[in-house]
């Protein structure tokens, strides 16, 4: 099992609500994001695109090693139907396409990205 899927649904703010959420789980939000407007799964390709375009749109960093912190944290998050992860590649999709489940996934319980702003 993965150590993203024992805290899911995560704490929107951390217990001072001063400190932004670790950036890992930042990151799977932003994953959840892109990926539950496409049930059937998305290209890494265009999930990349998608979240870059959203930092762009709130004025958020893109860092330097961007595209591979975002796949060190889906594959951190990546498993099977039967073990409990929040992520999944779809079998019989051509390239690499990847998918959330929506069960475990409840897009209202999802934190937001903050740095540091209050709620």
């Amino acid at each position: 099992m993965n150590h993203f899927s024992d805290a899911w649904p995560m704490r929107r703010y951390s217990p001072d609500a001063t400190v932004p959420l670790n950036l890992d789980q930042q990151m799977v939000a932003e994953l959840v994001k892109v990926l539950s407007l496409h049930p059937g799964g998305l290209r890494r390709w265009s999930v990349m695109r998608a979240i870059r375009a959203e930092r762009a749109r709130t004025s958020r960093p893109v860092s330097l090693k961007f595209e591979a912190e975002v796949e060190r944290v889906f594959k951190a998050a990546c498993g099977s139907d039967t073990d409990g992860s929040l992520f999944y590649k779809p079998e019989g999709k051509a390239g690499e396409v990847w998918a959330v489940h929506a069960g475990r996934a409840d897009i209202t319980q999802q934190p937001e990205t903050t740095h540091g702003a209050e709620p």
